[in-house]
């Protein structure tokens, strides 16, 4: 081989070479978006995670208390009704007995 060929040869692998930099540039600059995507992510979720736990599960709590607690109410609002219908089987119960007295007098 002689020189000229030589000198082909070597500047056909610097280009070649120079297009290896220039790709793997770009690999690094893809990589490094990808790294910062991926670190906002991570903060995001991060971010996430601590709403749920500070404000979401204790206003889920609080909601299902204020349930219990209305649930509670209910039931105590629904005896007086439960007794006044008691009450008035009682009263039917009564006056018919009463008819019957009447009847027989």
């Amino acid at each position: 081989m002689n020189d000229a060929m030589m000198l082909q040869e070597l500047q056909k692998i610097t280009q070649k070479l120079e297009q290896i930099d220039v790709k793997t540039d770009r690999i690094e600059e893809r990589t490094g978006r990808i790294e910062e995507k991926a670190d906002k992510t991570a903060a995001d979720v991060r971010k996430i995670c601590l709403e749920i736990e500070n404000e979401i599960r204790p206003n889920i709590m609080r909601v299902a208390e204020g349930h219990l607690d209305l649930v509670r109410h209910l039931e105590e609002a629904q005896h007086p009704v439960r007794e006044i219908e008691v009450l008035s089987v009682k009263m039917r119960y009564l006056e018919s007995e009463m008819r019957l007295l009447k009847s027989r007098i």
